[in-house]
């Protein structure tokens, strides 16, 4: 593989990261990536057909991403189901439709909620309906394109973190005999592989705090010493089966280990963990993304579509916006994209992908449901919620998950109007608030506050 590897990091230059970008061109010489913490989201390659996670991995979010990665079809549709094939030709074919995840406990985790995982990624397990991938593009007029720049996020924890009361979630940590282990995810068939030996190579300690630093948001490596005092308190408490080999069961235990000590440490913050959002000069780029739909599915046009049809159907024939398709998870959605279109005070909007302009917050990545921008050259971010969400986050403020997305919205647009020079805001509207006869002044009036949450 000399000169067909590409090693991609935080201190790549401009051609190794264009290299990345260029992956799937014909002239692109490169079969292996390397990366470090470059490919959370925003990358799109579908000719991928294995990838090996190096490092622990405690957050769900970030699992999905990394599986996500490997799980676009490389045609758009599954190959080995095609009709007329020989036995032989379908065998051969579905490795083209198969990923290989070469890994550890934490992707069994996941796959144990294989349906949910799916439905994040955009795939579906065949239940016997023929289906087909069908894209959506940003095929409307490059007029209504928003020029939006990419914001990064860096997290930090001010907690004072009381380590007295830290325990041991679990009663005793047998000794593994640890295997690999092979799962189709369509059929959730499992086979084993070899016995593999498993070892911590330095301080067990300083393994688990790398973890909670590389694979949180809350911690960077500021918080290092804390974390080591409260890694060492959990660690003394753990009961093994035999006390000899304390770290090396305990290793073999390392992934509940860690998200056991992470809901610890996250119970115990007392005070806000800051986020700074930080505007780039790269744009964000809306690019295809593709769902699956039963084989001969009709798409839906705006005035055309039944009520009961308003949600998870692709409907089209929306003008101003460069996604003349769009999938709306709520009747309130879609009557507020209705609403969008037809409004003269509306220059354009758009409804983001997911994963194309992720916000980052302290429960993973938010996408929001609408980026508008006015005649007053104002813009906006809406979000539409169940009306008793909204309560329940005024009333939890600081835990709450449509809270926490609030705070990172209010915070990202005013990075966003502090960078650009034009005004950001943030709206969070009640779903029981809109109605399809509504004007767009009419809605974001009806727009709620989150008290206690404020710009950055």
């Amino acid at each position: 593989y000399n000169g067909k590897v590409l090693l991609v990091h935080s201190g790549s230059e401009g051609q190794q990261i264009q290299r990345l970008l260029d992956l799937e061109k014909k002239e692109n010489p490169f079969e292996i990536v390397v990366h470090v913490n470059k490919l959370k989201e925003g990358w799109d390659v579908k000719t991928i057909y294995t990838i090996i996670p190096l490092r622990a991995s405690v957050s769900d979010i970030l699992t999905q991403q990394t599986m996500g990665r490997g799980l676009r079809l490389p045609f758009g549709r599954p190959v080995s189901r095609d009709e007329g094939l020989s036995d032989d030709e379908r065998k051969e074919l579905l490795d083209i439709d198969t990923l290989e995840i070469i890994s550890h406990e934490k992707y069994s985790a996941v796959l144990a909620k294989v349906n949910e995982v799916l439905d994040v990624v955009g795939v579906a397990i065949d239940d016997g309906t023929q289906l087909e991938s069908r894209e959506i593009a940003p095929d409307g007029d490059q007029q209504y394109s928003l020029n939006i720049p990419r914001i990064r996020a860096r997290f930090h924890s001010t907690e004072q973190t009381d380590l007295s009361g830290i325990k041991v979630s679990y009663e005793k940590f047998e000794d593994l005999d640890v295997k690999l282990v092979g799962k189709d995810i369509a059929s959730l068939e499992e086979r084993d592989y070899d016995r593999i030996l498993e070892e911590c190579k330095g301080s067990l300690v300083n393994f688990f705090v790398r973890i909670l630093i590389e694979e949180t948001d809350e911690f960077d490596i500021r918080d290092k010493d804390k974390l080591q005092r409260f890694v060492q308190a959990y660690i003394d408490k753990a009961k093994v089966s035999a006390k000899d080999k304390k770290e090396e069961i305990l290793f073999k235990h390392r992934g509940k280990i860690a998200q056991d000590i992470l809901n610890q440490i996250r119970e115990k913050i007392e005070e806000k963990t800051t986020v700074e959002y930080m505007v780039t000069d790269i744009p964000v780029e809306f690019l295809p993304h593709r769902r699956n739909v039963p084989k001969g599915y009709v798409e839906k046009h705006k005035d055309a579509v039944v009520e009961d049809e308003l949600t998870h159907n692709i409907i089209g024939e929306y003008s101003k916006t460069i996604f003349s398709k769009n999938v709306f998870d709520s009747k309130p959605e879609k009557w507020l994209a209705d609403i969008l279109d037809r409004d003269s005070e509306v220059v354009r909007w758009m409804r983001p992908p997911t994963s194309q302009m992720p916000i980052a917050y302290k429960g993973g990545n938010y996408n929001p449901a609408f980026v508008v921008e006015t005649k007053q050259c104002k813009f906006y971010m809406l979000e539409v919620k169940a009306t008793d969400e909204i309560k329940e986050a005024q009333s939890e403020p600081e835990r709450h998950e449509v809270a926490l997305k609030y705070k990172a919205g209010v915070g990202w647009c005013s990075a966003m109007s502090k960078a650009t020079g034009k005004s950001w805001e943030y709206k969070l509207l009640p779903h029981d608030s809109i109605n399809p006869t509504q004007s767009f002044l009419g809605v974001i009036s009806n727009a709620v506050a989150i008290v206690g949450i404020t710009e950055h």
